[in-house]
């Protein structure tokens, strides 16, 4: 469709101005509606019990205070940025790791002077 078979809304009839917005209504909510059953199949996996013995010994050897119903799958995700961000000094995996335990450092900055700033650059 080129921009010159558009037609804006106010140009355009009443019934074919509400058949476009119903038909972006419908889109609209099915995509919410996926978005919503993506986001509980995240939360339902991550809140899955670990299987693996392995995985759960070394888990239960760094964290021996950790009791066995907290041993899920973001148990185990957390476990293995902390491994990188320890043994390989992963400053990505610290991030991470910083960022999801809340501590991220704000990126915006404030004025705290009143009044105007020149800067001047030599």
């Amino acid at each position: 469709m080129s921009k010159k078979n558009l037609i804006p809304f106010d140009k355009m009839t009443a019934s074919k101005h509400r058949e476009l917005s119903k038909k972006g209504a419908e889109a609209s909510n099915k995509k919410q509606k996926e978005n919503k059953q993506f986001r509980e199949l995240a939360q339902l996996m991550l809140s899955m019990k670990i299987s693996d013995k392995k995985l759960k010994n070394k888990i239960k050897e760094m964290f021996p205070e950790l009791l066995d119903d907290e041993l899920t799958a973001k148990a185990a995700m957390i476990y293995k940025q902390f491994e990188k961000a320890v043994k390989f000094a992963d400053s990505q995996a610290f991030q991470i790791l910083r960022d999801t335990a809340g501590e991220k450092p704000t990126d915006e900055t404030k004025n705290i002077l009143d009044g105007e700033i020149t800067i001047k650059w030599q």
